[in-house]
């Protein structure tokens, strides 16, 4: 299976697709702009999707009516180990632009689910009509959400990225030189 997700929009809302003998899903596949599932053309996607919703035993293939295909070009941040380091600097750009709020994936620079995202539009909405004064930056930053431990003095879980397998090999392998 190349598809990363699948959501069905009725369970989202039965007011998304009103036909209750209707399905809508959005399959979801992760890639590079300029990769082999990026340059694929609208229909060799929608077929893949549709041999994939029958492999899955969701759907057969005579039960999709159509398809339509949306690419989005950087819709996840890149976690590595400059991350923090240039969300810094983008802050420091940015923050001094009266009257700009940052909110949600692309404006926070990471990758919060949705309820994350509304969370910080709606704190965004608290803070120009109310009055209050939410750390926008703050919300999705709780080490308990992440399921994972950090010092006590990081306020930012993101700071702190793993080593991956490579980068340990080569560090032992240096090591042992």
């Amino acid at each position: 299976m190349r598809v990363g997700r699948i959501q069905n929009y009725r369970s989202w809302s039965p007011w998304m697709v009103p036909d209750p003998d209707t399905a809508c899903v959005g399959l979801e596949y992760f890639c590079f702009r300029g990769d082999d599932l990026w340059t694929m053309s609208d229909d060799e996607l929608v077929a893949l999707a549709t041999r994939e919703l029958a492999e899955l035993g969701l759907a057969t293939p005579e039960k999709v009516r159509r398809g339509h295909v949306v690419r989005v070009p950087l819709a996840y941040p890149m976690y590595d180990a400059e991350y923090a380091e240039r969300v810094e600097k983008i802050r420091d750009w940015l923050d001094p632009i009266e009257g700009l709020v940052q909110v949600g994936r692309n404006g926070l620079h990471r990758y919060n689910n949705s309820d994350h995202s509304m969370l910080s539009a709606m704190r965004a909405v608290d803070n120009l009509v109310a009055g209050t004064d939410h750390d926008i930056w703050a919300v999705n930053v709780e080490s308990a959400y992440h399921e994972e431990e950090t010092d006590a003095d990081a306020q930012q879980p993101y700071k702190k990225v793993p080593t991956t397998a490579l980068e340990a090999e080569l560090k032992e392998m240096s090591e042992a030189a």
